[in-house]
């Protein structure tokens, strides 16, 4: 944990350090710090969904059911707006040996 912290005091804007963080906080079940350092990765990195199921995760262990359903809902409007444009994008289909 200490290095994460070394690293969100060098550059408070290392998107990938408070996820760490958050990650190491949500490992030690302190459920606010973990959700407070996802929030943080958020802000910088707001595509990264996978931040919204964790901050999820955490206010599920709180019982803050409210928050942990708004986080998810966040989540599954980016997945669909993100399959959206798979589905309408040629390039992921070749990728997928699908297409032209």
């Amino acid at each position: 944990m200490a290095s994460w912290f070394r690293v969100v005091e060098l550059d408070e804007r290392h998107a990938g350090a408070w996820q760490g963080l958050g990650n190491v906080h949500y490992h030690k079940q302190d459920w606010p710090q973990a959700i407070d350092a996802y929030k943080r990765a958020l802000i910088l990195l707001p595509e990264y969904a996978s931040l919204l199921f964790n901050m999820a995760q955490a206010y599920l262990k709180q019982a803050d059911y409210d928050s942990a359903i708004v986080a998810l809902r966040q989540e599954l409007r980016y997945n669909l707006v993100m399959a959206e444009y798979i589905l309408h994008s040629r390039w992921p289909m070749s990728a997928l040996g699908r297409g032209n």
